[in-house]
């Protein structure tokens, strides 16, 4: 009787055992080896580095009182990294995910503080002019209480050039 129990303990350890290191090594190979393998065979154009604004809807981006700037890390298509705006008293940050598909970048942006409550898209086209990469497009912010605020015409360079 004692061979029984021991080995049962035996069988169920070994096979947690075994049961736990397939998890670890899946979501290795999830988390690890399919995105590095993404990045590596992704043959679309890279937009990862830092963007700042220079024009809004077909003007020079003047107003030194505020500016708009992005921090980009990508990953194949997927890109993440943080929205900044800026302005003479505050300074408000977003976490942002996004994807690229068809020279276009689509992303979401939610508040890094818990303090705030909006949430920003973005709908940029992807341009190569003059030698510089350009982001043309769309941003759509909260309004008034129930309203969606679209402002078109948004211009970002590249600065890593």
């Amino acid at each position: 009787m004692d061979n029984i129990g021991l080995s049962l303990v035996l069988g169920i350890s070994s096979s947690l055992l075994a049961t736990g290191l397939f998890i670890m090594i899946s979501e290795f190979a999830r988390r690890v080896v399919l995105p590095w393998y993404a990045d590596t065979i992704y043959r679309g154009v890279r937009i990862d580095g830092d963007w700042e604004i220079i024009e809004s809807d077909g003007n020079a981006w003047e107003r030194d009182d505020m500016t708009m700037q992005f921090s980009l890390s990508q990953r194949g298509e997927k890109v993440t990294g943080v929205y900044t705006h800026k302005n003479k008293e505050e300074i408000d940050e977003y976490i942002l995910d996004g994807r690229i598909r068809d020279m276009y970048f689509l992303a979401t942006a939610v508040p890094k503080s818990n303090r705030h409550v909006d949430g920003i898209s973005f709908l940029l086209h992807i341009d190569n002019v003059k030698s510089k990469l350009i982001m043309t497009g769309a941003i759509l912010v909260q309004g008034d209480p129930g309203k969606v605020e679209s402002f078109e015409g948004m211009k970002f360079e590249w600065k890593n050039s």
